[in-house]
């Protein structure tokens, strides 16, 4: 569990920068940093994991440019890279009592501090047996969206299918919707993609392979509802999670390139986390991780009115840094939780 610590909004950034540094040498491994506010007054919040490696030291360095897009960050990142930092995140802090932007660094390669779990192995998936005859077939639809933020945009037409009852008691939905993006100076054009889930019992399997304008097929998805809650054994983060992506009139609905740009304003049934914690668990940069995109995310409504569990992929990086949230969920997966676009929930990454 990371262990919280506060840092008063006058002390200049080279002080902010010698504390973490002092941390880490009696065996802390900062995991964040961020201009935030405990109990309604304003502080620089840090939070660190006990880690015995040494690690290459924390770095501070004020960001004077915009940082919005994914070309702006990136372009960041390879001027510190050629100053021989390692970009861990960006953040606001408090730098002797103005808030200011920071890219947060290490003079060095880091792997993560945080390892990512097993899935549970008690969750089985399923597909229809042979010889299961179909008793009843009706029409699948849902909403159509437009997404635009800061000069990106995306469109959805939203699913329309198929869904057939089956006489084993076996729900199939096949749909598909068309989607179309602009990320920034990038026009990615139209496409239409398929999505199908297989619910047996309490659990549904949904197959989003297409969603992804680059590079990737995109992982299942596992909906479990009437969930018994994760074993006492297993590690969580309890947090607070919003929504994101569909319907969300402050983003345009296109995903991290670091994610292959998985479309959020459509049906697809992902998470976001901030960007800190990724670099956590994966190391930085986050572009040499060989698991993030194929990593999950196992996310359990605790509420009684809800009980659901779902395994997801990763679709984007957020919320930001200095955000109450620690994670985003798409809005189909909010809808099937039962978050009503702001809840607490446990999660954890697995691969």
């Amino acid at each position: 569990m990371p262990i919280i610590r506060t840092r008063n909004i006058a002390d200049p950034l080279s002080s902010l920068e010698d504390f973490i540094q002092q941390s880490e040498q009696t065996g802390g491994g900062l995991v964040s940093v961020v201009a935030g506010t405990v109990q309604g007054s304003p502080f620089n919040v840090i939070s660190f994991v006990f880690e015995p490696k040494t690690l290459p030291p924390i770095a501070l360095q004020k960001i004077n440019v915009p940082i919005d897009t994914d070309e702006q960050r990136v372009a960041v990142e390879n001027q510190l890279a050629t100053g021989g930092f390692t970009l861990l995140f960006f953040a606001p802090i408090f730098d002797a009592n103005e808030q200011i932007n920071v890219a947060v660094c290490r003079a060095g390669a880091v792997d993560g501090l945080m390892p990512a779990g097993t899935a549970l192995g008690s969750i089985q998936t399923f597909e229809v047996p042979l010889g299961v005859t179909a008793s009843e077939v009706t029409s699948f639809s849902t909403e159509s969206s437009h997404g635009a933020f800061r000069g990106s945009s995306s469109n959805t037409t939203g699913l329309s299918g198929k869904e057939t009852g089956f006489s084993d008691g076996t729900v199939i939905i096949d749909a598909q919707e068309t989607l179309s993006a602009v990320r920034g100076p990038k026009n990615f054009g139209t496409k239409i993609v398929q999505q199908r889930r297989v619910k047996q019992g309490n659990i549904q399997t949904v197959q989003q392979g297409q969603y992804c304008w680059l590079s990737r097929e995109l992982p299942d998805a596992v909906l479990v509802e009437n969930f018994s809650g994760f074993p006492s054994d297993v590690q969580v983060v309890g947090a607070k999670a919003t929504q994101f992506g569909k319907k969300d009139s402050q983003d345009e609905g296109t995903g991290s390139e670091l994610l292959k740009v998985v479309q959020t304003n459509s049906d697809v049934f992902g998470a976001s986390l901030k960007l800190s914690r990724l670099v956590a668990t994966f190391g930085a940069p986050l572009s040499k991780s060989t698991q993030l995109l194929d990593a999950y995310v196992e996310i359990f409504n605790p509420d009684s009115q809800s009980r659901r569990f779902a395994r997801v992929p990763i679709v984007d990086i957020g919320p930001g840094e200095n955000q109450p949230a620690e994670i985003d969920l798409t809005l189909a997966l909010d809808q099937f939780l039962k978050t009503d676009g702001s809840a607490h929930v446990l999660f954890r990454i697995v691969v």
